[in-house]
């Protein structure tokens, strides 16, 4: 009897962590919906790449699971706002909408994938954080960001 119960708690058991297994692939997006954003942000982030030098340039080739992200950095000393408006006409010419804008970052969206460019900001009376685009694409974005 004390058998019979166990085997069946094991069922059980594995039924229910099945089926969470299940649900989390369907919640997110698939490994070719990962890819395909990937390389669309990342051939839009090289023509960014092209206005200006940039600090950092991240394309993502670290692997993660579920998700796509790539961003660049540009030093304060660099930024300025005609930087900021041909970012935002590049990305506008890419297929990006932008979909707000507030106390300097500005979101758009684009095939389920977001984006951002925010400004420098004054972390200290003397320094400046660095301005970046980013762009992300996973199971959140997805929603936000649909069609």
């Amino acid at each position: 009897m004390a058998k019979d119960k166990g085997l069946i708690i094991s069922i059980v058991f594995v039924i229910v962590v099945g089926a969470s297994l299940i649900s989390s692939f369907r919640s997110g997006p698939s490994l070719g919906e990962i890819r395909d954003a990937r390389e669309f942000m990342i051939s839009d982030m090289k023509t960014l790449v092209s206005i200006k030098d940039v600090q950092e340039f991240d394309d993502d080739k670290k692997t993660k699971i579920g998700r796509a992200s790539v961003r660049i950095s540009i030093a304060p000393n660099v930024w300025s706002s005609q930087l900021s408006e041909s970012y935002v006409r590049a990305l506008n010419a890419k297929g990006w909408i932008e979909v707000s804008k507030a106390n300097g970052v500005m979101n758009f969206c684009k095939k389920g994938a977001s984006a951002f460019i925010a400004e420098p900001q004054r972390i200290e009376k003397e320094s400046l954080s660095h301005g970046m685009v980013v762009m992300t694409f996973d199971g959140e974005t997805q929603s936000r960001c649909s069609k």
